[in-house]
């Protein structure tokens, strides 16, 4: 029988040794213009930031580039633009012209500066009649959808019409939308049109569409220039890979290599994440919430229960055309949390009462547990009727926690030959699990996302093609190939492989594939091809020895990291392309989004001051000594990562700079990880540098608990290597597990963020990018950087020019 696992250690905290890997400016290469303008953005409101929408500034330079917007129209970029300024913009845009046809508002005279456009947009169906215009007002997103719609003709109206209810991928884009609109947002949002685009807020993990909010110049600017210049439909496009999938069954198989394609064919209820972070519904009308009351919590017996409502759009289907569910729902998600499904299963799974569909487009989840993220949960949709024609058979509901059909206190290692307990039914629903496994749905399954299989020639190509059926319509590249890299006799390893196969222009995508070194030379060789390293949760940092007593006082490890020229390491080794690290946390987690943080920025004085406040003198040979003893560091980090001893190299220098004597020791990574760390094998001032992968949801407690310090007592688990101990850190840990919100949540992670950098336990460096390339004619490429999906928005890719 198989035994639990605890997602929580071995997902949300991966021990990450990064190879090579050079962060590319992942801006989209800018077509050349004569105006120079510093846009401002003190304008926008204060719970969003400039760092989620300066991809922008291309369209608005676009625009003046063009002819269409004045630089002093658009310099201030986050302000509200009124209905008067977009109408003239669009007119311009669509070089509408008027008829003799009067127009009917009285607040827009033959003498208006505006009386022309108006004038044009009225005659031409884009203002539909009213008593007055109000020029000077500020234009309503739902508004400007209408508009945007109406001005490309009566074939995209009459797409609009069609939508009885919105299909928008944000949190606000189904009851938020106003009816007149419902249509028009929809289209301008779906993959062909793409003419609005989403809003982010700090501290919140999800993206809107804010139908009701004024529209902003930045976002004026972005749907003008995609009216103008739409997206191209068609063409094929090469995702090259070093290895291929064994299978196309999502979860029974834990390989890199199958979550390349299924990124393109599978769709979740709820994707996540996008280029900020945040998680939006797909198949579903909004993520439930507890605000939006379908996410409710409740107390009985002194225990807190959870039912959790989904709302499945109307009329979603399978790439076979057949209706997709709320069965598929619970069919789904009851094959994926048994037992006996080949997966990675956790105790979390077993707080899960009972999953119904009360009707064909609702899903009810009932937990008998309280989890934080349990209305993210990943249920699964599975295609019912496909196993059930294959094998004749479907899987009903079950309970994990009636004993009478599984009782986990007995799925041990040495019940194997006994399994007495199980009931019958128990075995036939793994009869049943097994033969799914084995079925055709590994090489021809039926999915819901973008793409679905069109052919497999295993060991060669995996063809996918559009799947017409898409909630959102046919994505807009008609085909896509992955390539398998072979080995050759000229390159020894995977990566060589590829690379080459890039160079060659065999290959338009890598994902998460290429090497630091190997994006650098994509630069220098000034090909069409370029690399994105979007910030990750990969976070490079120093672990200090705090059980030492040099060590142990924060006026040293202060000093020890000011006296680290962060800047001007990334500068060298990562050609300005990584920023140094601030927190535990990166720029796009949401705790972080607020940007008010100290930054130890290079200071040397300052560090010999600290040394000084914390007795350490610099003696006559210029070394920093105390009681007639020398202050030695001892710095180590993984063997054969050529990136990472630059790194140590150079703090090492800077850190003898200071009179430190700094011993560089290298180990090899099972050593360092499984036995110097977990083992606690080191003594005196000791930093090792290592990375580790977090998880965005994750509360960090694994590293920073004091129960999380590796000893005898706790048989050597946990990863709080520096031995860091704060019992108010402990106590905000163990609150950040059962808060009532997620906003409750956030809190508690700041205060943890906060004590942490004025305690600096361990030396933050930087966070590694997570590398991906793609050709430089391929629009909308924006992966993550998290370890969720790289392609999240692939059905809006398109090429600037379809590839002859």
């Amino acid at each position: 029988m198989k035994k639990w696992c605890l997602l929580c250690l071995g997902l949300c905290f991966l021990m990450a040794i990064q190879s090579c890997s050079i962060p590319i400016s992942t801006k989209p290469k800018m077509e050349k213009t004569n105006p120079k303008v510093v846009f401002k953005w003190d304008a926008l409101p204060a719970d969003q930031s400039p760092l989620f929408y300066t991809w922008s500034e291309k369209y608005m330079l676009k625009g003046i580039e063009e002819g269409i917007l004045e630089i002093n129209e658009v310099e201030n970029a986050a302000r509200n633009v009124t209905r008067g300024e977009f109408l003239h913009w669009l007119v311009k845009t669509m070089r509408i012209k008027g008829n003799r046809k009067p127009i009917p508002f009285r607040d827009i005279p033959e003498d208006h500066s505006l009386y022309a456009s108006v004038k044009a947009a009225f005659t031409s169906g884009i203002l539909a009649p009213a008593d007055i215009f109000e020029p000077d007002q500020p234009l309503i997103r739902s508004e400007a959808s209408l508009w945007l719609v109406r001005s490309l003709g009566e074939e995209t109206i009459e797409k609009a019409e069609q939508y009885s209810e919105p299909y928008i991928p944000a949190q606000d884009g189904f009851y938020e939308i106003p009816k007149e609109a419902v249509g028009a947002m929809t289209v301008c949002c779906l993959p062909t049109h793409q003419l609005l685009y989403y809003r982010w807020y700090k501290n919140n993990e999800y993206r809107y569409i804010a139908p009701n909010q004024p529209m902003m110049v930045f976002e004026a600017a972005y749907s003008l220039m995609m009216l103008k210049h739409p997206p191209v439909k068609g063409g094929s496009l090469v995702v090259g890979q070093k290895e291929e999938p064994k299978t196309l069954f999502s979860g029974i198989d834990h390989s890199v290599e199958i979550n390349r394609p299924l990124e393109f064919i599978e769709m979740p209820l709820i994707q996540g994440r996008d280029e900020n972070w945040c998680f939006f519904p797909v198949l579903i009308k909004q993520v439930p919430t507890l605000e939006n009351g379908l996410w409710k919590i409740s107390e009985q017996n002194g225990k807190k229960r959870m039912v959790i409502k989904y709302e499945l759009h109307h009329g979603l289907k399978w790439s076979d055309g057949t209706d997709m569910t709320a069965q598929d729902i619970v069919f789904g998600s009851y094959l994926y949390l048994h037992p006996e499904f080949p997966s990675f299963h956790s105790k979390e799974e077993t707080w899960i009462e009972k999953i119904e569909a009360p009707d064909p487009e609702t899903v009810i989840v009932t937990w008998n547990h309280f989890l934080l993220n349990a209305n993210r949960w990943l249920f699964r949709a599975m295609p019912e009727h496909f196993f059930q024609k294959e094998l004749q058979q479907t899987l009903q509901p079950y309970s994990l926690t009636d004993p009478t059909y599984y009782d986990a206190s007995k799925d041990k290692a040495d019940t194997q030959e006994n399994e007495s307990y199980l009931s019958p039914r128990y075995l036939s629903d793994r009869a049943f699990i097994d033969s799914v496994v084995r079925s055709s749905f590994n090489s021809e399954p039926v999915y819901a996302g973008p793409y679905k299989l069109k052919e497999w020639q295993k060991g060669n190509t995996l063809l996918l093609e559009q799947n017409e059926y898409f909630v959102y319509g046919p994505p807009l590249i008609e085909e896509i190939t992955f390539l398998t890299i072979k080995d050759s006799a000229e390159f020894s390893h995977g990566s060589e492989v590829l690379f080459a196969a890039v160079l060659a222009g065999k290959v338009d995508v890598t994902l998460k594939d290429l090497t630091l070194e190997q994006a650098l030379t994509l630069k220098s060789r000034n090909i069409n091809h370029r690399s994105y390293f979007p910030p990750s949760m990969t976070w490079e940092h120093l672990i200090l020895n705090t059980d030492d007593p040099i060590l142990a006082q924060k006026k040293v490890r202060e000093a020890l990291l000011y006296g680290i020229d962060r800047k001007a390491i990334m500068l060298d080794i990562f050609t300005g392309q990584v920023s140094p690290a601030n927190t535990w946390y990166p720029p796009l987690h949401p705790v972080t989004r607020n940007g008010a943080w100290v930054e130890f920025d290079y200071n040397p004085e300052k560090a010999r001051n600290n040394f000084k406040e914390a007795g350490w003198n610099v003696d006559k040979d210029g070394w920093l000594s105390k009681n007639g003893k020398i202050l030695s560091m001892t710095l180590i980090t993984t063997k054969d990562n050529p990136l990472r001893e630059k790194v140590q190299n150079a703090i090492a220098d800077y850190w003898k700079q200071l009179g430190i004597q700094v011993t560089v020791q290298n180990e090899e990574k099972d050593f360092l990880f499984n036995r110097l760390l977990q083992n606690r094998l080191f003594s005196g001032p000791t930093a090792v540098m290592i990375s580790i992968e977090q998880n965005p949801d994750y509360n960090s407690s694994i590293c920073l608990h004091s129960q999380s310090i590796p000893s005898e007592q706790n048989h050597w688990t946990g990863m709080n290597y520096s031995a860091y101990h704060n019992p108010e850190v402990d106590a905000w840990l163990e609150a950040s597990e059962q808060p009532n919100t997620k906003a409750e949540y956030y809190q508690y992670l700041l205060k943890i963020q906060i004590t942490l950098i004025e305690e600096l336990p361990c030396l933050p460096l930087y966070f590694y990018p997570l590398v991906s390339s793609a050709h430089e004619d391929l629009e909308n490429f924006r992966p993550s950087g998290t370890s969720s999906l790289t392609v999240w928005n692939v059905a809006n890719w398109y090429w600037k020019t379809l590839k002859k």
